[in-house]
């Protein structure tokens, strides 16, 4: 699994604590917290450098399992994050989005997907769970064929 805009690395942590071989990224400035936070919770997390806007040429691999937690507030960002989840996902990966809705940027975020031949389903909520918070399973577009 990888973890894309990982923050603290809350997603990739939880994800490795369930057993799964996580790389948490971000930019490089945030690498030390990342480390940190796995350390300190004795999780054994790969960490990597990753710039959405060049994510194709950090070679880092593909992954069958994507996550992206509160990575939706720039609009800047919508098309690079879009393309680093491309970039990273093997064929038929599991993406999940958790997005907090806020400042109208999450509906902006899904138009731009689905302009682009994304589709996203919304898991449902456990009960509980905050109201203005959901997960989405995201699905690119299929590879276009050029002759």
């Amino acid at each position: 699994a990888i973890e894309l805009g990982a923050g603290a690395g809350l997603a990739g942590l939880a994800a490795a604590a369930a057993g799964a071989d996580v790389t948490l990224t971000d930019l490089p400035e945030n690498l030390d917290l990342l480390r940190r936070n796995a350390a300190a919770n004795g999780l054994d997390a790969g960490v990597a450098a990753l710039d959405w806007r060049d994510a194709a040429a950090a070679g880092l691999g593909r992954f069958d399992v994507v996550l992206a937690a509160d990575a939706v507030f720039w609009p800047v960002l919508f098309d690079p994050l879009l393309d680093a989840m491309a970039a990273c996902a093997a064929e038929n990966a599991t993406i999940l989005l958790a997005v907090a809705h806020r400042l109208d940027r999450t509906e902006l975020f899904f138009e731009r997907l689905l302009d682009r031949g994304w589709t996203a389903a919304r898991r449902a909520r456990r009960d509980g769970a905050c109201l203005n918070t959901d997960v989405y399973d995201l699905t690119p577009p299929p590879p276009s064929c050029d002759l």
